[in-house]
């Protein structure tokens, strides 16, 4: 009882940190690979998961947990994305002749390429299990998305070039930082040694800051910007995961696993900034819209999982002193297999993802003085995304270079394309991908220490949407494509996590 009030203890403080952390996560479309240890098997740890992230990737496997476990993780996304936008200042359409904040001439250079300006996103997971009973344990947690949500392309205040340019992205995207976490609570119970099932109830915790550029006339006039500023959040997006896992024989494990995430629907504001690059006398036209709310799919997932675990011979010298640490285990793979190898298939039901919707207050409009003062703002906003489906496909195993000290991973993993170019945001591009990952765990007495590394290409997606099709300015007249181009990605993700045994 003593270890498990000291286990709860540092589950409350850990759970400070792991918010801390967590300030950048986003939802949408994740890395492969929730945790440390997934991570360094590109994400093939669905059916092996042996350590408290059993509760996010197969709540059923929780029922081979014995004592009481505490683990974290932390992991930080280097998210290195470009868009090269087609054409040129000279074919955005310009209607006027107001003075800008640009130097005359500039309408003459061609676009220039943005790249995403926010260094990195880290992110955090904490989760603890408790055994109730033989063949049954609890989870709770604190756990985010793995995936980047802090991005910025070009400047705050929709400049590039040091401020010399209109970012040619602004109607696209300027910045967003995106907040999500989901308190956790799942089960998992093995009535025989060949079946187990569990399931994990999540409640989301969402916040949302997004920042674009509108226009008050048809073409980019940019004395006619209006800049939007979206800062929304909503406090209960409800998520469950539930699997079954068999297990035909003791080097053989199968698992299904189903997770639904259901709609993020938040309220907040809606900021509107007029003449954000004209004359300086008239930039004070501020609108602030309150009960604004947004609409925005999520996706849900199935995972089937396959493992072989190849076991020392029963006359091999295991480690005594580690199995006297973790004794009551059901089973100790670090310290009785040689190696294992899994193969994952995730499918994504990304087609759920169509449109971003944002609900205007009735009537709302915006002040935007030499355009007839209060305007009426277009309501219902849709931001188009029209995402498809995708399948993922994950190999890794682990080798145990030391029998329950040191354990050696790797893995890879195939994806395929999820957007369709037409409608390209820079907000999530789940494009095609492919990655390659490593990493280790060492075991110190009771306490295991994990460390991965994930890298990430992505395949680059061109954008030629024409009139009718594509995505489109948010207008108050008549509107056109802004995302023709190239958009180029890739991901480099560090992962550190600690798992102790009480």
């Amino acid at each position: 009882m003593r270890r498990a009030r000291i286990a709860v203890g540092m589950f409350v403080v850990l759970s400070v940190v792991s918010f801390a952390g967590s300030s950048a996560q986003a939802g949408g479309l994740e890395y492969n690979g929730a945790g440390t240890r997934a991570a360094g098997r590109g994400g093939a740890f669905a059916a092996r998961v042996d350590d408290p992230m059993a509760l996010q990737l197969n709540p059923a496997l929780l029922s081979d947990l014995t004592g009481v476990q505490l683990m974290l993780n932390l992991n930080v996304g280097l998210y290195n994305g470009c868009h090269q936008r087609a054409g040129t200042y000279g074919d955005m359409g310009r209607t006027m002749g107001e003075p800008t904040v640009f130097a005359p001439g500039w309408e003459t250079s061609p676009f220039p390429e943005v790249c995403n300006e926010t260094p990195f996103s880290p992110g955090a997971s904490l989760a603890a299990t408790f055994q109730l009973a033989k063949g049954f344990t609890l989870g709770v947690g604190v756990l985010t998305p793995y995936a980047a949500g802090a991005t910025r392309f070009g400047g705050e205040n929709g400049t590039v070039a040091n401020g010399t340019l209109p970012s040619p992205n602004r109607y696209n995207m300027v910045q967003q930082n995106l907040l999500q976490f989901f308190p956790s609570v799942g089960f998992g119970y093995r009535p025989t040694p060949w079946l187990a099932f569990g399931a994990t109830l999540q409640w989301g915790i969402t916040h949302i800051s997004y920042t674009n550029y509108g226009t008050a006339l048809a073409g980019e006039e940019p004395a006619y910007d209006l800049r939007t500023t979206l800062d929304v959040s909503d406090n209960f997006t409800p998520a469950i995961i539930g699997s079954v896992a068999l297990r035909p024989t003791p080097s053989l494990d199968f698992m299904l696993g189903v997770r639904y995430v259901d709609n993020v629907r938040a309220r907040g504001t809606v900021t509107v900034d007029a003449h954000d690059f004209d004359d300086p006398a008239e930039r004070n036209a501020t609108t602030v819209l309150d009960n604004v709310r947004l609409v925005a799919p999520q996706t849900s997932a199935i995972t089937l999982g396959v493992r072989y675990g190849h076991r020392r011979g029963s006359g091999t010298a295991l480690n005594d002193a580690t199995q006297q640490t973790l004794r009551g285990a059901t089973f100790d793979r670090m310290n009785a297999e040689v190696f294992d190898v899994e193969l994952d298939a995730v499918y994504d039901f990304n087609d759920r993802v169509n449109d971003f919707v944002v609900s205007l207050p009735q009537g709302a409009t915006a002040d935007v003085p030499g355009a007839g003062g209060a305007s009426p703002l277009p309501n219902p906003l849709r931001l188009a995304h029209n995402w498809k489906n995708q399948l993922s496909l994950r190999l890794g195993g682990d080798y145990n270079v030391i029998p329950g000290v040191l354990a050696l991973r790797v893995g890879a993993s195939f994806e395929t394309s999820g957007v369709d170019p037409r409608y390209v945001q820079l907000d999530f591009i789940p494009g095609q991908r492919v990655s390659v990952s490593g990493g280790a765990t060492l075991r110190l007495g009771r306490i295991d220490i994990s460390l991965a590394y994930l890298h990430i290409f992505q395949a680059d997606i061109t954008s030629t949407s024409t009139a009718d099709v594509g995505l489109r300015q948010i207008s108050l007249g008549m509107s056109k494509v802004i995302n023709d181009g190239t958009y180029t990605a890739q991901f480099d993700v560090f992962s550190v996590g600690a798992n102790y045994h009480f």
